[in-house]
């Protein structure tokens, strides 16, 4: 099977969940792109796809980028790579299959990553998103900040888990 396909089997998965509240293809994050992004209020699940015409040799450094940023994450795949791949992807990772049908097969569910770098995640609004977000909530002083200081900024004043849900709501809207 090919990307494109597995793909459109998995978004047509996603979108049947009602918890999920947004869905994006190719999020960048650091020196990767998430292939899909799902989206839940306070929770971002990230989903690699391998299709039978993929190499698995960049996955180590793609699960590194995926584990900074993604509560949950999977590998969705084909026969061909499955087990192959289990020596690469932690074992906290989600394993999902795809063969010549339009099913999805869980293979293993994934655990909480406990490891979220926050920065990173806070990091995906852009320096104007989290300006807006200081002015409301009546912080200043951030007028000579680079986007970096900005970010620490807002992670030091604003509840972690609302922060994350602002953050949630600003992605996955965006237009990569």
């Amino acid at each position: 099977m090919k990307d494109k396909d597995i793909r459109k089997i998995l978004i047509k998965h996603l979108e049947d969940d009602s918890k999920i509240i947004g869905i994006r293809e190719e999020m960048p994050v650091g020196g990767t792109r998430i292939d899909v992004t799902a989206f839940y209020k306070d929770k971002i699940l990230g989903y690699e796809i391998k299709s039978d015409h993929d190499s698995l040799r960049l996955l180590k450094g793609q699960v590194k980028w995926y584990d900074t940023i993604c509560d949950y994450s999977y590998l969705v795949t084909t026969k061909k790579h499955a087990y192959k791949s289990l020596d690469i992807v932690p074992s906290r990772w989600g394993l999902l299959t795809c063969d010549s049908g339009s099913e999805l097969r869980i293979l293993h569910e994934p655990l909480q990553n406990f490891g979220v770098e926050l920065k990173v995640v806070v990091g995906q609004n852009w320096k104007s998103e989290l300006i807006h977000v200081l002015r409301t909530k009546g912080i200043k002083d951030y007028s000579k900040l680079d986007k970096r200081e900005i970010v620490q900024l807002s992670i030091n004043s604003i509840a972690i888990d609302e922060l994350k849900r602002i953050t949630i709501q600003n992605i996955k809207e965006k237009r990569f």
